[in-house]
């Protein structure tokens, strides 16, 4: 049985979709920025224990937000150097909030409150849709009108998240979107193995910004056409996957996390999601996921992955996480 029900918990409340017979269950922050807060699943196609997935900021210290952990990209993702930009014969400034490099990153609605606009329980399903929107002038150097939809949307032993970006305003305007799941490795990330083939790596300079290139990765350090041990690696890297639509019926890239007993698989609609971000932090107790339709600072560089919206025009993108139980 299904079901949707409000939690409030250290003054924020949570949103709980849940599948009573099998303990899945997803937790959404609709005042902090529609931020997947914890997610825990039955394995498919068998009973087994529902344990977290994800790496998740206590509650209270989800504001001070160090890892970005769960949280939507929007209406760019990852890195403005500066937060300058331009776009047609216009420069604009976004506010700068990594003062540690003094750029604009990972967008700004990962704080704002998102507001429920659809919810249904089936016997199948449990699905809840929430809305965030800004007029022009909302936000300084974004001086354009968007809206972007989430929809959760949670079955027996799956989670479905689709983005509906769309453009509300009268002109034209640049975006990108993206989310920054991080998978728990737990006891770390060492003991954990990747997959995640792709065509394509994003070369970065030494500030970890693009230099245009987009060599092969077949043969290179990120070549993860099958498993990988991540033991003792550094990883903050973008990975071109567009091919997965080319190659597959369903164009889903797939990247999968082997762990001790089981396997976290992401799926991306590689229409939708054509980059891969993968990050692993400083404590080495998860990797971060990173479904993304345009690779870091996009907004300066059309060519990789942004997308630009006539008055009314919107695109989605889709991606799902589930997990396995590893064989022997």
């Amino acid at each position: 049985m299904f079901s949707i029900d409000a939690e409030a918990r250290d003054g924020i409340q949570i949103l709980w979709l849940t599948d009573a017979a099998s303990g899945s269950r997803a937790g959404v922050l609709p005042a902090v920025g529609a931020t997947l807060w914890s997610l825990a699943l039955q394995t498919v196609g068998e009973a087994s224990n529902c344990d977290e997935l994800l790496a998740g900021d206590p509650l209270s210290q989800i504001n001070d937000n160090p890892w970005f952990r769960g949280r939507i990209l929007f209406p760019f993702n990852d890195r403005i150097p500066e937060g300058r930009y331009r776009f047609g014969d216009r420069t604009y400034q976004l506010a700068i909030n990594d003062r540690e490099s003094g750029d604009a990153i990972h967008g700004m609605v990962h704080n704002q409150p998102f507001q429920v606009v659809d919810s249904q329980v089936d016997p199948d399903f449990a699905r809840v849709v929430l809305r965030f929107g800004f007029d022009e002038g909302r936000f300084p150097g974004y001086p354009f009108a968007a809206e972007l939809d989430v929809g959760y949307t949670l079955t027996r032993d799956r989670l479905e998240i689709a983005f509906t970006a769309r453009n509300s305003g009268g002109r034209v305007c640049p975006v990108a979107v993206g989310m920054h799941p991080y998978v728990r490795t737990q006891p770390a990330v060492d003991a954990a193995a990747l997959r995640c083939p792709s065509e394509a790596w994003v070369e970065v300079d030494e500030r970890l910004l693009p230099t245009g290139a987009l060599p092969a990765t077949t043969g290179t350090p990120f070549d993860f056409e099958a498993f990988r041990s991540l033991s003792h690696r550094e990883l903050d890297i973008g990975l071109l996957r567009g091919y997965a639509a080319e190659r597959s019926q369903t164009a889903a890239a797939v990247t999968e996390v082997r762990r001790q007993t089981d396997t976290v698989v992401i799926e991306q609609d590689a229409r939708g999601f054509p980059y891969t971000q993968l990050f692993i932090p400083p404590d080495r107790g998860s990797i971060a996921v990173e479904p993304i339709t345009a690779a870091t600072n996009s907004f300066n560089d059309g060519r990789l992955g942004l997308r630009v919206l006539a008055p009314g025009e919107e695109f989605e993108a889709r991606y799902a996480v589930s997990r396995r139980a590893n064989r022997e």
